[in-house]
């Protein structure tokens, strides 16, 4: 697709669209790096807020927009709540390990998806990873402990990382250890 050669500003935000069966549905946020295969993402809510950031598969890109009425707003809520996302300085060879090593440095939930599913496959924390492999310690929606995963991070085919859902997750998962009950 034509975003590897784009032209982008990183203080614009961008619509990216990834599910061609659902256009209604997209992704706000600023281009943090874009990479061969993947665009990481500095992700607003619809009020403006932090939501993280997300790593999308170029391939699964079906348009992008820029300077709608929707960005626009966003962006100017973004203003108005002082909206702020951590810098990202270290990069890896890809979009997903990058926010895996994230992940895994701050103690973040991710929620990942994989083979383009449609749906989040694993929630949990990074327990540890390489260029090949992601062991995650999973947590259910409530924050308990569910066990771990290990998947090849060639399926991965989005990445979410700090925000909104899996704040709330962590959230809960500190609540219940606070509890004794994790």
């Amino acid at each position: 697709m034509f975003i590897r050669e784009m032209k982008y500003d990183n203080d614009e935000i961008v619509l990216i669209y990834s599910d061609f069966n659902d256009m209604n549905k997209f992704d706000a946020g600023k281009i943090v790096r874009i990479f061969e295969k993947e665009v990481l993402l500095a992700h607003y809510l619809p009020n403006g807020n932090y939501d993280g950031f997300k790593v999308i598969a170029i391939e699964n890109i079906v348009k992008i927009e820029m300077n709608s009425l929707y960005s626009n707003k966003i962006k100017l809520l973004a203003q108005y709540h002082n909206t702020k996302h951590e810098t990202i300085n270290r990069f890896e060879k890809n979009g997903f390990l990058t926010l895996l090593r994230y992940a895994k440095e701050f103690g973040k939930v991710v929620s990942v998806e994989m083979m383009d599913s449609g749906r989040n496959d694993i929630i949990g924390f990074v327990n540890r990873f390489d260029e090949k492999n992601c062991l995650f310690d999973q947590v259910d929606d409530y924050g308990n402990v569910d066990g771990q995963a290990i998947i090849d991070v060639s399926d991965i085919s989005y990445l979410a990382c700090d925000g909104d859902d899996e704040n709330t997750i962590q959230i809960m998962n500190k609540l219940k250890k606070q509890e004794g009950k994790n």
